[in-house]
């Protein structure tokens, strides 16, 4: 389950030689410190570690070494992994890092760390919506009981307006190279994450729109990509 998602992005990770070729990589301030401001306020208990989830090459990941003690990226591909753990010694930042290759895996990381907060940007809305219960079953075995998940995704707005940039063949370098991966963005509605998460077993503590940038220009301005998040957390049956 999942192998073809993995070897799309084993290859496009494969390709990528510096962070600035990654369509969502950019400055904290534009990426990773604005969803942590709006997540923050929900945490329940700060002390738990923190879990990126699909940290990709580790750009945004090492955000969070400042607000927790323990952070760990996960990702699918080993590429990446690869490329997030130079950027982590580069940096001398203590992040722990791990491929994820199946639901064993996971349940490994829970038993070694414990029940985790966990960030998730851009990482379902690209994964066909059959699949899409894999990667909820992994999140909850790792958010437990006590974590607060922060999750944002890619809305119908924004696949309608990289579609329209694909038409009129304005492609940006960074979109490219994943399309060329055979990684085709998709979208996630708050009906989306209503049926990954049930209301009869999630509390959804937050949710609305916002934004993801891109690091691609338009007018000289950063691409934009309208987006969905969701702050929630397992409910506490008596």
């Amino acid at each position: 389950m999942l192998t073809e998602y993995r070897q799309n992005w084993d290859r496009y990770w494969s390709n990528i030689h510096d962070y600035s070729e990654v369509f969502w990589n950019v400055p904290h301030l534009q990426g990773v410190k604005l969803d942590f401001e709006r997540f923050q306020p929900f945490l329940k208990d700060s002390n738990l570690p923190l879990i990126d989830f699909g940290c990709g090459d580790g750009t945004q990941t090492q955000f969070f070494t400042q607000h927790f003690q323990k952070v760990i990226g996960l990702e699918i591909s080993k590429a990446a992994i690869e490329l997030a753990r130079q950027q982590a010694q580069n940096a001398r930042l203590s992040i722990d890092y791990y491929v994820l290759d199946n639901l064993e895996k996971v349940r490994q990381i829970h038993e070694r760390f414990g029940d985790a907060n966990i960030y998730m940007r851009g990482v379902l809305h690209q994964i066909q919506h059959q699949e899409r219960s894999t990667v909820a079953e992994q999140l909850k075995i790792l958010l437990g009981d006590r974590g607060t998940m922060y999750i944002v995704e890619l809305s119908s707005q924004a696949h309608d307006l990289l579609q329209q940039k694909v038409q009129n063949q304005e492609i940006p370098i960074g979109l490219a190279k994943v399309l060329e991966s055979k990684i085709e963005p998709g979208a996630v509605s708050l009906k989306d994450f209503h049926s990954l998460f049930p209301l009869s077993d999630f509390s959804f503590l937050r949710s609305g729109e916002t934004f993801i940038t891109t690091n691609a220009k338009s007018n000289n301005e950063s691409i934009k990509l309208p987006a969905e998040y969701v702050i929630v957390r397992r409910l506490q049956h008596s």
